[in-house]
């Protein structure tokens, strides 16, 4: 699988591409993605910060990989911000 990456916030990802609620043009990586669309939705930061805290819950419970539960921790420092 290819890796890309995301000129927005510089990490590299796998898989397919977010793209850019900014120019609908970029993609991005599915972090960024996640991010734009809570930001786009006025979502605020302690929400947003609740809303992946609830997706590492879940996931932790499922039968995921590694790689995806350091995904939900990047977006949710992303989303710290």
């Amino acid at each position: 699988m290819k890796t890309n990456t995301c000129p927005k916030c510089g990490h590299t990802y796998q898989g397919y591409p977010a793209l850019s609620r900014v120019d609908n043009r970029t993609k991005i990586c599915p972090d960024c993605g996640i991010r734009e669309a809570m930001e786009d939705a006025r979502i605020g930061s302690w929400t947003r910060r609740e809303i992946m805290t609830r997706m590492i819950t879940v996931s932790s419970h499922t039968q995921t990989s590694d790689i995806e539960l350091k995904r939900f921790l990047r977006v949710l420092r992303l989303a710290a911000w």
